[in-house]
């Protein structure tokens, strides 16, 4: 990624206990030539080739890529894994992270 404009280290722990280290990175979004917006999203480490997350607009682009992040570590969570703060065994706060992005409850 060239332009990382949000980043943040994760450790994910398996529902059997491996734990490995993940590296979320967010890029700046950018016009695609098919006149959608695209925003890079990178989770290297766990997801190594996710496709770029398109939108109407940067803005829309920028939150679906955040959306699907919030996404991923939340199901990653409810099938049995753990996402916690690297080093530690303390749960990495998604939800206060995230606070209302991509959150369906509202």
């Amino acid at each position: 990624m060239n332009d990382v404009i949000a980043q943040s280290q994760i450790d994910c722990i398996s529902r059997i206990g491996d734990r490995f280290s993940v590296t979320i990175q967010i890029e700046r979004p950018y016009l695609a030539p098919s006149g959608e917006w695209a925003c890079p999203v990178e989770m290297a480490g766990w997801h190594n080739a996710l496709q770029d997350i398109r939108g109407e607009d940067s803005m829309q682009a920028l939150c679906l890529a955040l959306t699907f992040v919030r996404q991923l570590l939340t199901s990653y969570v409810q099938g049995g894994g753990r996402v916690v703060v690297p080093g530690s065994d303390d749960d990495f706060p998604i939800d206060a992270t995230f606070t209302s992005v991509g959150d369906s409850r509202l």
